[in-house]
């Protein structure tokens, strides 16, 4: 699980390194991706848009995307 994808941005080299788990990944076992950016701002988070791009083929095969909108969940209480 990949919680909180993009809360900081990531240079080369994380944003490589995080394409070889996703690649490695794919296909073979199951990923959990939260984040507040829709797949249209994910060049923010990664070195360049074609990580950013490839990360997001490999995630959304074969995949089911739920979209949650509403007052946060962790303000609850606050």
């Amino acid at each position: 699980m990949c919680d909180e994808l993009g809360f900081l941005a990531l240079d080369k080299q994380s944003s490589n390194l995080l394409f070889q788990v996703m690649s490695a990944r794919h296909g073979q076992v199951s990923t959990i991706v939260t984040t507040n950016l829709p797949f249209g701002r994910w060049n923010e988070i990664f070195h360049n848009t074609v990580i950013a791009q490839a990360i997001a083929d490999r995630l959304v095969e074969n995949s089911e995307i739920v979209i949650l909108e509403g007052d946060s969940y962790r303000q609850k209480g606050k």
